[in-house]
């Protein structure tokens, strides 16, 4: 295991030397793909130009898992924290990581 993980390490450091601006800009439209104003383009386009049951349907998928993300984060927390980041802050953990 410990050798996979080096391999790991040794990939990301090489990925990371050999960056440029080419490969900077790959990964900031990878990035891209997470944030809010790519959904805010992608399905209104999806919904329009493509096939609007399609569209409804990705849309009401997003919002179910999005919100059951939010409920299974805000209750794997104890109360105390559960009261400090879910009341005020939202969940602590990022979405995507789940």
């Amino acid at each position: 295991m410990e050798s996979l993980w080096q391999w790991g390490i040794a990939f990301i450091v090489a990925v990371q030397s050999t960056g440029g601006e080419r490969l900077d800009a790959v990964f900031r439209a990878i990035s891209f793909l997470g944030e809010e104003q790519f959904y805010l383009v992608f399905f209104p386009l999806l919904l329009w130009c493509v096939d609007a049951r399609l569209g409804f349907r990705l849309g009401v998928i997003f919002l179910l898992s999005v919100y059951t993300n939010y409920v299974v984060q805000c209750r794997s927390f104890t109360a105390r924290l559960q009261v400090a980041m879910c009341a005020h802050n939202g969940p602590f953990l990022v979405v995507h990581s789940m």
